[in-house]
């Protein structure tokens, strides 16, 4: 049976940051995925629901040897990586329409990609808007850009509106709607992040346009040990540790 993909990194690099050239070494991919923010120890991508088998970098998946078929969920890893490192997920929902709060069906709608994250260090945030990374987003905030802000003719403190569509695999059509309010208006283009649980999906389902990955971010490096255990439930790991063994 074909291996059935949730996810593949280089697709979710496009959606989320669109920023770094296919053509470039899967090693240089998975070092502007870490980031030069020491504290991010790895990027954990959901790749399939059976055992996979990958290279140092993460982005060369190789089929295993007797995949076996695993319940891939954040539980997994929690269960696998350090209690001393907190789990981050970043969200980006691919095709969103963004529209003004209660306006009328004639006024003005934009569509962009909308990352949803709790903190605004991750890597993918810093590549679309440079911010502060020690900062924090609520759920129900958002954070836009000034291009976005004329183009819908709102300030801080009005409320958006985005409306994501969802289609899995076997195109059944869902959708995910929310309006969060503008917090603050910052650079970049066409720029719409969201606090966590802002938008609420089921992140393992095999979503065309929506993908998700998790930062592990704190003092205890991810061990080529751990990425094994982790690809023994479907991720895909970049170890910053695993990838400075690699170098050496």
């Amino acid at each position: 049976m074909a291996v059935a993909l949730i996810v593949f990194p280089v697709v979710v690099l496009l959606v989320l940051a669109n920023a770094w050239s296919l053509v470039e070494s899967p090693r240089f991919l998975a070092q502007q995925w870490l980031g030069k923010d020491s504290r991010v120890q790895a990027v954990i991508f959901p790749y399939t629901d059976r055992q996979v088998s990958q290279d140092v970098t993460g982005f060369v998946p190789h089929p295993a040897a007797s995949p076996t078929t695993t319940e891939i969920a954040a539980s997994r890893i929690e269960t696998v990586t350090s209690q001393n490192n907190a789990i981050e997920p970043v969200d980006a929902f691919g095709k969103a329409r963004i529209s003004v709060k209660d306006a009328n069906p004639q006024s003005q709608t934009l569509s962009t990609t909308v990352i949803q994250t709790p903190y605004l260090r991750a890597t993918q945030v810093q590549a679309v808007a440079g911010l502060d990374p020690s900062a924090t987003i609520n759920a129900g905030e958002a954070l836009i850009s000034t291009d976005v802000a004329d183009e819908l003719g709102v300030a801080v403190g009005d409320q958006i509106k985005i409306d994501v569509p969802l289609k899995d695999i076997r195109s059944t059509s869902l959708s995910a709607s929310a309006s969060p309010t503008v917090v603050d208006i910052v650079s970049g283009s066409k720029v719409v992040i969201v606090g966590e649980d802002t938008l609420s999906i089921d992140r393992f389902h095999r979503w065309r346009d929506v993908h998700t990955v998790w930062y592990i971010i704190g003092a205890d490096p991810v061990s080529w040990e751990q990425v094994l255990a982790l690809n023994e439930y479907g991720f895909l790991t970049t170890s910053r540790s695993v990838m400075d063994d690699y170098a050496g």
